[in-house]
């Protein structure tokens, strides 16, 4: 039912549009409708992707191929990655706290995403800046991304990492997403036998946190 109703929206609209633009009077018009198919068109993409990788993961966890990265190192390269969609957002990586040359084992397909979606959702609601930050505790990892937006409220901490579970604030399309991303987060990090968690940030915003045992890590002599 929810991935039907996730469907439809944006086939509807793209219908809308199509049979507006036969009307279309000028060339901004039709450029904006167009513009809205194509949009929707993405969107639909977008949410069939998502779609297959929360399927995949919840029919069965994928085989878990865990390589060996310096966590310093994977981290900047990650984030690098994505600053582009940062716009003008400070997007700061901070890995003081980390043991130096710490190296880390894990899933180089899934985790990537994990933490991706995670510097998406943190992009979406930030008001000038991000920040990932890492550290070791009590034998674990702890990943965390930071924003200074309006944060998420304590009795919603839980069930964002549920399949297509939307907040009240991303209702609006700009901001919505489809409530996969971050379930997919939670399959990722179970799939290292670690969790996802969402509480209040130092910043003001909110802050997701991956967190798995260090048991298969080393640190470089």
């Amino acid at each position: 039912s929810a991935m039907s109703h996730e469907l439809r929206t944006p086939i509807a609209r793209t219908r809308f549009a199509i049979e507006m633009l036969p009307d279309a009077d000028s060339s901004n018009e039709r450029d904006r409708l167009q513009a809205m198919m194509g949009d929707d068109l993405e969107e639909l993409d977008n949410l069939i992707d998502a779609s297959l990788t929360y399927s995949r993961f919840e029919r069965e966890q994928p085989e878990l191929n865990l390589t060996p990265v310096n966590l310093a190192d994977w981290l900047n390269e990650e984030v690098d990655a994505i600053r582009i969609l940062g716009r003008s957002l400070e997007l700061r990586v901070d890995c003081t706290a980390l043991p130096p040359d710490l190296q880390v084992e894990l899933d180089l397909k899934s985790m990537p995403y994990a933490l991706t979606n995670l510097l998406r959702n943190a992009l979406k609601y930030a008001k000038s800046r991000v920040v990932v930050s890492a550290e070791v505790n009590d034998k674990r990892i702890l990943v965390h991304v930071d924003d200074d937006g309006i944060g998420i409220p304590p009795e919603d901490r839980q069930r964002v990492f549920s399949a297509f579970t939307r907040l009240d604030r991303s209702r609006d399309r700009a901001t919505g997403g489809y409530g996969l991303g971050l379930a997919i987060v939670r399959l990722v990090l179970e799939q290292h036998d670690g969790s996802a968690i969402a509480d209040a940030s130092p910043l003001g915003g909110a802050r997701f946190t991956l967190n798995w045992p260090l048991l298969h890590s080393v640190t470089q002599s």
